[in-house]
């Protein structure tokens, strides 16, 4: 162990070392092609970039060719339910709420006559009212949800007619 250490010892060098040595041997590097290689660089970036955005391209537009092909194996009396329900949901307008609204609550009653059927085939009475029952809990808290909403419109109505009111309040001038 004593030998281990003494040869360790042994091996430094405790003499005072030159460090301007490193600064006069540094290598010096040659910048005048980097410019070139930079831009050679960048067209070659361009160019993988153009080229996955081909291949890219290339992808949607075989999908797009596979969803036309499928939708085009669909009978035309389907297409043409497609088309028209597509069509009444483009016709309601932004600005129509009204008759939006109308839509949507009929649809509601449609699902909603669709699962109180399925509910009433259930043999389990048992499951038909747990399954009532958690029916009317979630009805509960759409409800709840619907008067908080409804609340916060409120107050940021008047929040939005305070501001009008204070906008259109004549300035008096400071005595």
């Amino acid at each position: 162990m004593i030998l281990i250490a003494a040869a360790l010892l042994a091996s430094f060098s405790f003499a005072a070392t030159d460090t301007t040595a490193h600064k006069a041997t540094r290598p010096s590097f040659d910048t005048t092609g980097l410019g070139a290689k930079l831009d050679s660089l960048k067209k070659a970036n361009v160019a993988l970039q153009a080229e996955h955005k081909a291949k890219i391209d290339s992808l949607v537009a075989d999908r797009k060719a596979k969803d036309s092909a499928a939708f085009a194996k669909i009978p035309d009396s389907v297409k043409a339910k497609i088309d028209s329900a597509r069509s009444a949901w483009k016709k309601l307008a932004i600005a129509d709420t009204g008759a939006r609204k109308e839509k949507v609550d009929s649809l509601k009653k449609v699902f909603d006559g669709k699962r109180d059927s399925a509910i009433s085939k259930i043999k389990d009475t048992a499951v038909q009212n747990k399954i009532k029952a958690h029916l009317a809990e979630i009805d509960a808290h759409r409800a709840e949800i619907r008067a908080k909403i409804e609340a916060k419109k409120a107050e940021i109505k008047g929040k939005i007619e305070e501001i009008k009111a204070k906008k259109d309040a004549p300035v008096v001038p400071a005595k």
